[in-house]
Formats: C-alpha cells, sequence, structure tokens
C-alpha cells in the first residue's frame, strides 16, 4: 500500500465548498484535511479492511436501528470540525437532535459538526501515530468517545473528552459507555 500524499495549504488552499468539490469530483480518492489546510489524500481500502469496516458499520447501524437514537454514517462522510479540518471517519454516530439541528442544506455537503462517536480502523497503509495523533484531534473537537481498531497489533484504544486512553486487546469487548448505552463490539470478531 501506498503512503498518504500529503498537500500542503499553500500550495492548493481550498474553501469547504472547493472541497467539497475536489471530492466529489475525485471519488475515487479519500480526501481529508487537517487544521493547516494541508491536504491528506488516502488510497482506498484493501478487502480485507474493506470488510472489517462493513462489520463495524453494520454493528454500529444494527444498534442504532434499535434504538432509533442518531443516525450512523459511513466511511465517505466527511465532517467540517472547529478546528477547521475536514475528516472522514470509517464510521460514525451522531445523537438524532444534534443532526437535526443542522440545516438540510448543510447536511448535504460536508455537515459542520463533530460526531458524537467515531471508530477509526487502521490499514496496511496507515502509520499508527498518524492515525493515534487523528484520534486526539476528534476528541479535541467534541467527539465523545473514539475507538482506533488497530487489527494489524491486534490492539484496540478507546478515547475519552477527559485525554484519558483505555488499551484492549482483540480478546476483548468494546462497549459505548454512556454515549452508545447497550453498544458492545466483540474484537475477536474482527479477526
Amino acid at each position: 500500500m501506498l503512503p498518504n500524499l500529503r498537500v500542503p495549504q499553500h500550495i492548493m488552499p481550498l474553501s469547504d465548498d472547493e472541497l467539497f468539490e475536489l471530492c466529489a469530483s475525485n471519488s475515487e480518492l479519500v480526501i481529508e484535511r487537517n487544521s493547516d489546510g494541508e491536504l491528506i489524500i488516502m488510497s482506498p481500502t484493501g478487502g480485507l479492511t474493506g470488510n472489517r469496516s462493513s462489520r463495524l458499520l453494520y454493528e454500529l447501524f444494527r444498534w442504532n436501528d434499535d434504538l432509533d437514537a442518531g443516525y450512523v454514517f459511513d466511511s465517505s462522510t466527511g465532517f467540517l470540525l472547529g478546528d477547521k479540518s475536514m475528516l472522514s471517519p470509517d464510521a460514525s454516530w451522531i445523537e438524532k437532535s444534534r443532526w437535526e439541528a443542522i440545516p438540510p442544506e448543510k447536511q448535504e455537503k460536508f455537515p459542520p459538526i463533530c460526531p458524537d462517536f467515531i471508530i477509526e480502523l487502521r490499514s496496511p497503509s496507515d502509520e499508527f501515530k498518524y492515525v493515534q495523533n487523528k484520534m486526539k484531534v476528534w476528541i479535541k473537537n467534541g467527539c465523545r468517545l473514539a475507538w482506533f481498531i488497530d487489527p494489524i497489533e491486534k490492539k484496540a484504544f478507546a478515547f475519552y473528552p477527559d485525554t484519558s486512553v483505555k488499551e484492549y486487546s482483540f480478546l476483548d469487548t468494546l462497549t459505548g459507555d454512556d454515549v452508545l448505552p447497550g453498544f458492545k463490539l466483540s474484537l475477536k470478531k474482527l479477526k
């Protein structure tokens, strides 16, 4: 897998609308923007990562479908965060009233909201430190619970707003705590 490509802001400064147009015109690419305006262009995932990502999305959607507590989003959804970054987690969830407070025209593009919950799944092209730092960006921008699942090292990490981090093995089960009451994910399902 190829490493992520970084395009500095001074080479290609883009407004939020221009970034949306760039992403829409290049749907085969995964593009994010960090808080410095730098574009990060990532390769699509391989089959194994895609399968694991589908499993995560299924489990989250199934939990939400039973409660109708909010909205689930896949890895194609980019979110505009308070620090001016635009990130796309592998799976995410937003509490119903928060999502419905966003005007429909803003829901159509990159919504200006930080999800309450996100999952980042490490693929072979991702550097561990890059994803770990990305988790801190999610939390800093208001995410209430962020999971980093690393099938390469067979570990998972839960990040919390108080900056604490809990580490898990692939023998453990992650829980949604008070953010996603009753949600559980057995990491054995991702081997």
